[in-house]
């Protein structure tokens, strides 16, 4: 009797001096974790409590009580008479929320994308923008305007130089089954960029007549490269991503993604000025006076100048051609392998702490467990569909805007970078 003498007292009191307050922390309580409930008291025992249903009930209440008004009247000491928070309490709530996940464990330390040992990661990806965009935008005045192959041929090198991009499971997969030297993605980032560059070097090395077919083979080879490299910064980039606060989460990614496009605007800025001019942009163009006119009616069909000048019209620039300077395969690979070499040292840079190997079966069993979850087999699904339905891709539209369109290699670019443009904002 005593007891409940007591309880019913305490919580009379609670409700006159603290009013909602302590109702409001009464509910919080009740609805807590497991945790929670075992330091405070289950809620059928609150429940029993409050229902006057025997001593234990009102022990368990008494407790309950008696630390709800203590957290109340602190709460209460630290505001200022308008009701709102002090200084002091305000700040020790912002530090509280910086210093864990919200569940009471630590954040790691936030990692700084700049600096020395991990720099490497936004010059990889904007690597990535340059090689990638330089591949596959490159086809179109080399391709299209200048040997004017078919559209089914144009299609298939626009597969063959980004096929690898279609096997980046394949590459995580390698990462996480086979470190090298207990690392990772450092590793494969070098090698991946090694690789590349071996190959645009090897590219430049063939000299000015390098048909399409060995032009897209080579960048296909560069490809594998690149993904390889990206892969592998991408895990990077997951781990310095897990080391942000809540209130900065996705500023990696913007960065990484920025910095990408940002290596697209500057290649397409660089075939602008190096393919717009006549030897590109005017098929059958000969920069020697000397040199006589081709007759291969298919070249000359092309060529707007052969009808009216059918003795000289490969000696001059074409309304096509905005410039009367140019560059060669040569020198463009030469560009974009240099890019890439001068990146590798960053890459050595990294650091990385080693990692034991982790079992394929292992992996893939996880894979399968995550790919069941409804949050990430939906995505799955629509990610799926959306390409099968959004990325229709009809093979003429290439060919046909040069041919009926009469669009150049400015013109071309200029809406590339202005996609690049979009994409980043």
């Amino acid at each position: 009797g005593r007891e409940m003498t007591f309880t019913s007292d305490a919580v009379a009191r609670t409700n006159l001096e603290f009013g909602p307050q302590v109702q409001d922390e009464i509910r919080r309580q009740r609805s807590s974790d497991s945790a929670s409930s075992r330091s405070l008291g289950n809620g059928e025992d609150l429940q029993a409590a409050e229902n006057g249903e025997g001593v234990e009930g009102a022990d368990v209440m008494k407790e309950f009580t008696e630390k709800t008004i203590a957290r109340v009247e602190s709460t209460e000491s630290t505001k200022t008479p308008d009701g709102s928070m002090t200084e002091k309490e305000g700040s020790e709530t912002e530090n509280a929320s910086d210093a864990g996940d919200g569940e009471g464990k630590p954040v790691p330390e936030e990692l700084n994308p700049w600096s020395k040992d991990l720099i490497g990661i936004p010059i990889n990806y904007f690597s990535v923008g340059v090689i990638y965009a330089g591949s596959v935008s490159i086809l179109y005045p080399i391709l299209v305007i200048q040997n004017g192959v078919d559209a089914s041929f144009f299609a298939a090198a626009v597969s063959l130089v980004t096929l690898f991009w279609s096997f980046k499971i394949f590459f995580g997969l390698l990462c996480d089954t086979l470190p090298i030297f207990g690392h990772k993605w450092k590793p494969y980032v070098v090698i991946g960029w090694v690789l590349c560059a071996a190959m645009l070097v090897v590219l430049a090395s063939m000299g000015d007549d390098v048909s399409p077919t060995t032009l897209v083979l080579m960048l296909t080879l560069a490809n594998l490269g690149y993904v390889c490299a990206n892969v592998a910064a991408d895990g990077f980039m997951v781990w310095i991503a897990h080391q942000e606060a809540d209130s900065k989460r996705g500023r990696v990614q913007t960065l990484i993604y920025i910095a990408r496009e940002v290596g697209r605007i500057c290649i397409n800025v660089v075939i602008i000025c190096g393919f717009s001019g006549p030897q590109v942009n005017c098929p059958g163009y000969e920069s020697d006076p000397n040199v006589p006119c081709t007759t291969d009616e298919s070249i000359m069909a092309r060529n707007e100048l052969s009808e009216e000048y059918p003795e000289d019209w490969c000696h001059m620039k074409c309304s096509g051609a905005q410039f009367d300077f140019g560059m060669t395969i040569p020198q463009y690979a030469w560009l974009i392998a240099a890019i890439n070499l001068i990146s590798i040292p960053s890459y050595f840079m990294l650091k990385e702490e080693k990692k034991e190997r982790i079992q394929v079966t292992k992996v893939l069993s996880d894979f399968w467990y995550t790919a069941q979850r409804r949050a990430v087999w939906q995505v799955m699904l629509y990610t799926m569909i959306s390409s099968i339905t959004f990325n229709v891709f009809i093979a003429a539209k290439t060919p046909a805007n040069y041919v009926w369109v009469g669009l150049s290699t400015l013109q071309h670019q200029v809406l590339s970078i202005v996609e690049s443009f979009i994409f980043a904002a």
